[in-house]
């Protein structure tokens, strides 16, 4: 929430520390998806699953995780601390503020976990 509040940047994503995104997240951001208030990346777990399907127009609690980003102009929006599904409970907020939203075909977030 403190990095929410300090960011100026016009889109704002997240990582966990021990995941990684793929080389073109950026690119392909701008490029395919700046129309979108949030995007859900597809998302590869060490075991080779990927979610959420491509097709989906839904999100689907244990079925997508922090592989998101949004743009910066749902100022009063923040994740709600110390507690699980957090990530999940926020996506929800993006979504009930919008329908302008994706799901991408491309998988480009990577769990190590």
């Amino acid at each position: 929430n403190e990095g929410i509040k300090l960011c100026n940047t016009e889109w704002i994503g997240f990582l966990d520390d021990d995941d990684t995104i793929h080389p073109d997240y950026v690119k392909t951001l701008y490029e395919k998806y700046s129309d979108h208030d949030f995007v859900v990346w597809r998302m590869k777990y060490q075991n080779g699953i990927v979610i959420p399907e491509p097709r989906r127009t839904d999100l689907v609690f244990a079925r997508v995780g922090i592989s998101f980003c949004y743009k910066n102009k749902f100022g009063d929006l923040f994740f709600d601390q110390n507690r699980d599904g957090e990530d999940f409970d926020f996506l929800m907020k993006l979504k009930n503020s919008t329908n302008n939203w994706v799901i991408t075909p491309e998988v480009y977030y990577n769990v190590r976990h």
